[in-house]
């Protein structure tokens, strides 16, 4: 059981809650946690079965898929207001977690359980609409992923363009160079943040400045070589 008085700090965070029942509200209280998870500590591990559903009030939780040998690749992060997607996932499936989960700070959650989760689904439109409102951001999210994954050479490609200006300041949108290459600007924008922190460009509104051509010749040729 928590504290009463954590309730309200949930519905700060979570304002959907306020529109919970009473009988759901005194649930809450009774059925639930508040768990402390130091940076760098696992929240759950792929294969694991999920039981209870986390309500982040401070810090962030990484969800991340790793292979065998380790590697690891970050499908989205969660801070204090959102959703965990592939928790709910988990226990509208009744299927095991598809991936881990660790606190990239020191994070404060509330651990709902995994019934009131069940009976919120079944008796809030409005908590049904945030979940599944989550659903199709994250699918955005993870598609834009995908995508960077599948056609990494995009990043080479734009190392390449930009390496090939014969300006060193080169004045152009983020959409007009996802249209030279055939790319989304958001991804554009990704890429260039990127180089941006290598020093390898400065980046202003509307225009980029070649710090390091060299550099981005390289790199062009490294993911051509791929």
């Amino acid at each position: 059981m928590i504290d009463p008085r954590m309730l309200g700090t949930a519905v700060a965070a979570f304002p959907v809650l306020s529109e919970t029942s009473a009988e759901e509200r005194q649930s809450f209280l009774r059925s639930s946690k508040v768990v402390r998870v130091a940076a760098g500590d696992k929240l759950f591990k792929q294969g694991e079965v999920c039981r209870l559903f986390p309500l982040v009030l401070g810090g962030c939780i990484r969800v991340y898929r790793e292979d065998m040998h380790g590697r690891q690749i970050t499908l989205y992060d969660v801070t204090p207001g959102e959703l965990c997607v592939l928790s709910s996932a988990a226990l509208l499936a009744g299927s095991p977690y598809s991936a881990s989960a660790c606190a990239r700070a020191d994070t404060v959650l509330i651990a709902l359980a995994s019934s009131l989760f069940q009976k919120l689904i079944e008796t809030s439109d409005s908590w049904r609409q945030l979940v599944f409102g989550l659903y199709a951001e994250r699918f955005c999210d993870l598609t834009m992923l995908v995508d960077e994954i599948a056609f990494r050479s995009l990043s080479g490609r734009l190392a390449g363009f930009l390496a090939g200006t014969p300006q060193e300041v080169l004045s152009a949108t983020h959409q007009e160079m996802a249209d030279e290459l055939g790319s989304v600007r958001v991804m554009i924008t990704r890429l260039l943040g990127r180089f941006e922190e290598r020093g390898w460009i400065g980046l202003e509104r509307g225009l980029v400045t070649i710090l390091n051509r060299r550099a981005l010749h390289e790199f062009a040729a490294q993911q051509q070589a791929l």
